[in-house]
């Protein structure tokens, strides 16, 4: 196996229907990177393959020792996957690029840590049974707003308090000199 979109397909295949949670950090983190990476003069390709498929681990499918990083490295690297992108899926790598994805992945876990703000909270008791949406700034978030402006949602559960955590928008795109 070859190339990005290649990786791509197989983590789809690996977690979409399975963890469409991790799934969607996989998108993400493929998305950020390729940002991180072009900043830092980093091999943008590796560490996007790399990225998409840092979580498949966790796949039942990959599963063998409950070590996610090794057991990741193990199923790419039988597959045949370039050893840079198993080395960084595996937790190591070379500089810069295992430090560029070390930091997207930060960047990820606090990004799902996000704790809501008290306006969100308000519009959670108002509306039960729904999702409250982080926007970036600009945005009525009583009028429309592009779906690239969506940073991500809380859940609302049916007596309208949040319950779980932040789920960031793959699709996220900040504006040019806005909030992230």
């Amino acid at each position: 196996m070859t190339g990005f979109d290649a990786a791509r397909a197989l983590a789809e295949n690996l977690l979409a229907a399975q963890s469409p949670a991790r799934w969607a950090r996989a998108q993400r983190a493929a998305i950020r990177v390729r940002e991180l990476a072009e900043e830092a003069g980093a091999d943008v390709v590796t560490l996007m393959t790399a990225a998409v498929l840092h979580p498949v681990g966790a796949s039942p499918v990959v599963r063998r020792t409950g070590d996610e990083r090794a057991d990741a490295a193990r199923f790419l690297a039988v597959r045949g996957l370039d050893p840079a992108v198993v080395a960084l899926v595996g937790g190591a790598g070379t500089d810069p690029e295992a430090a560029v994805l070390r930091r997207c992945l930060d960047e990820l876990d606090a990004e799902a840590r996000q704790e809501p703000p008290p306006a969100a909270v308000a519009r959670a008791r108002a509306n039960p049974g729904s999702w409250v949406y982080a926007i970036d700034d600009g945005h009525d978030p009583d009028g429309d707003v592009p779906p690239e402006a969506i940073r991500g949602a809380w859940p609302v559960n049916d007596a309208g308090e949040i319950d779980g955590a932040f789920v960031p928008n793959p699709n996220h795109r900040p504006a040019a000199g806005g909030d992230a």
